[in-house]
């Protein structure tokens, strides 16, 4: 080969080294344009988002570092490639009635209705919560937003209606009693004895008794016609304690009333007894005085009954 060839291949050489060592790889590219395309956005986040679309998705402007956006906006993850890992909210367009009922996805946008009250594509449509909906005894429901209310008819109270303000109504009282409405409550009275022919003062003490107090006639029978009453009183605070020892009348004819002390004006009925009972018969009042009232008719008569008692 010439000298002239020779320097000639060296010249070639060494233009082509040098064009190799000055253009990038594909690789070393691709990197510089993700890391510039980051900083754009960097950038762009620290601009007002009034305008400025960042052309990915349907957003605009990156909102990572300060969570505003204009209103009909939400601030949502965005999830775009590798920039996501430090940009990572964006402020989307929001069609849902609510922002924070705001999801993204790839696409774009879409609306999270749970727990809202509401349901639609748009959450736009309230549910209607009277569907399951409680309510009592003739009442409306009234439909809210993820709650409903019970507009009661009259005589019912209660959230869904379900207490009755007459307290005799459903009838509450034992067959033969009376009931008698006191506030949202009720009492239950026994049968009205129109007169008494007897009538027997007695106090209750803290010391249990060891005698007993018996109807007229025990044990050979009660006489016909019969109207005796028994008044038992104890101190202020205490309560009476009525322990029934014997017992046998003509069921349903010779009755037994046993009345606790007024209360609001009215005697509760603790009792009305009439044929045999379970022996020993535990009777207690809720106050300091306590009425027995006997009644017999004019047909067959039994033995009577017996009955001690004591205050605590």
């Amino acid at each position: 080969m010439g000298y002239f060839n020779i320097i000639c291949l060296l010249l070639v050489l060494f233009v082509n080294l040098k064009t190799s060592a000055s253009k990038p790889s594909m690789k070393n590219h691709v990197r510089a344009a993700s890391k510039n395309e980051f900083t754009k956005l960097i950038n762009r986040s620290k601009r007002s988002w009034q305008g400025k679309e960042t052309g990915i998705g349907n957003g605009i402007n990156i909102c990572y570092d300060h969570n505003e956006c204009p209103d009909g906006y939400a601030c949502l993850a965005a999830g775009f490639g590798k920039a996501k890992v430090k940009a990572r909210k964006i402020c989307y367009k929001c069609d849902c009635m609510e922002t924070d009922q705001c999801n993204a996805h790839f696409k774009g946008t879409f609306c999270n209705c749970s727990g809202s009250g509401f349901t639609g594509e748009f959450c736009e449509t309230n549910i209607d919560d009277c569907v399951n909906a409680t309510c009592e005894n003739g009442a409306t429901c009234l439909d809210g937003v993820n709650e409903y209310t019970c507009q009661c008819a009259e005589g019912y109270t209660g959230v869904d209606c379900g207490t009755s303000l007459d307290g005799c109504n459903p009838y509450p009282c034992s067959q033969g009693q009376s009931c008698i409405t006191v506030g949202n409550d009720y009492v239950c009275t026994c049968d009205p004895v129109q007169s008494v022919s007897s009538t027997n003062e007695l106090f209750a003490t803290t010391q249990v008794p060891k005698t007993k107090t018996c109807s007229p006639g025990f044990p050979f029978g009660y006489s016909d016609n019969l109207s005796v009453q028994w008044n038992i009183t104890a101190d202020v605070g205490k309560v009476i304690w009525v322990t029934i020892r014997d017992f046998l009348t003509e069921l349903n004819n010779d009755v037994v009333y046993v009345r606790d002390g007024q209360i609001n004006g009215v005697q509760a009925c603790l009792g009305m007894l009439s044929g045999t009972v379970p022996l020993p018969f535990w009777i207690q009042s809720s106050t300091n005085e306590l009425t027995i009232t006997f009644v017999s008719d004019s047909s067959n008569n039994f033995l009577g009954f017996c009955f001690t008692y004591f205050s605590f």
